[in-house]
């Protein structure tokens, strides 16, 4: 990834525009019934953070809400939070490549995916991350509930993201490839996304999938910049909000541990208790 990428893709969406795809309102992608292509490179995922692809090379096939498409065209695509997607060769002699950017809070990253004959799928190591001075804006506009269909926000969004490329653009000095900088932000990113969401149903597979990232890889990550394995960090985060919850609130044991996403009261009895050295009753005072 270099200037000359961020230059095109900044040239496609201003003179190609953007296609958007929302959340599905029908039937999950899982009961689609169009099988034109083999089983796609990962499964289909959906996430509540806006991603782009821009296609590079060849012609990959896309799986938007459970149906496949040839992607032969320019215009760069955005799965808006809730579309599902995954990937696939059209072509199984045909190599292909995709830009992908995902829009955080606070910046913008940028990596490939592509599929060579002989080699298969790859993801690239080497990955770019931006804090444009826009990115909170964008971020706003990225997360709209109606990004997908308002032709108003998709317009502030479309100017947003084209004025954060072109300042890069003429401020190339500000723009790092060191790939340890780059997992920094990584890992200050999935910190912030797991404090927003760490009530919910959280696996290590599917925060690999927001962050495009083997499991394996991102636990690796994780745990060399933190020095905690990721369910571990994500454990020790719900049982120190429970803790809160069960100090300076009204709530039972029970609802405690729902709060924080664990719906077995024994088994957060029993974590509570490990993490602590007494049982959530004894916080109750």
């Amino acid at each position: 990834m270099n200037v000359a990428m961020l230059s095109d893709l900044l040239v496609r969406l201003s003179r190609q525009g953007l296609d958007y795809y929302g959340e599905p309102a029908g039937s999950p992608p899982s009961t689609a019934k169009d099988t034109s292509y083999p089983k796609p490179f990962y499964r289909p995922q959906k996430h509540d953070i806006v991603e782009l692809i821009s296609r590079q090379k060849g012609a990959p096939a896309i799986q938007v809400n459970g149906q496949w498409q040839v992607y032969d065209d320019s215009k760069v695509k955005v799965f808006t939070p809730g579309a599902w997607h995954t990937e696939h060769f059209s072509n199984k002699r045909s190599a292909y490549q995709l830009l992908w950017c995902t829009i955080f809070e606070q910046s913008m990253l940028f990596h490939l995916t592509a599929y060579t004959p002989g080699k298969g799928y790859s993801s690239s190591t080497k990955r770019l991350t931006l804090n444009p001075p826009m990115i909170r804006s964008l971020w706003e506009k990225a997360t709209s509930p109606q990004l997908a269909t308002s032709a108003v926000i998709q317009a502030e969004f479309h100017y947003l993201l084209m004025e954060a490329l072109s300042f890069f653009i003429h401020n190339t000095q500000l723009i790092s490839t060191n790939t340890d900088v780059f997992h920094e932000h990584v890992i200050d990113h999935l910190k912030t996304y797991i404090e927003g969401h760490y009530w919910e149903d959280l696996t290590l597979d599917g925060l690999a999938g927001v962050f495009h990232y083997s499991p394996k890889h991102l636990n690796a990550l994780f745990k060399k910049n933190t020095g905690s394995p990721l369910l571990q960090y994500i454990s020790a985060l719900r049982m120190q909000k429970a803790r809160e919850l069960l100090t300076t609130g009204n709530l039972l044991v029970k609802q405690a541990a729902e709060a924080v996403g664990i719906h077995d009261p024994l088994y957060f009895s029993k974590k509570f208790k490990q993490h602590f050295g007494h049982s959530p009753k004894h916080q109750l005072g």
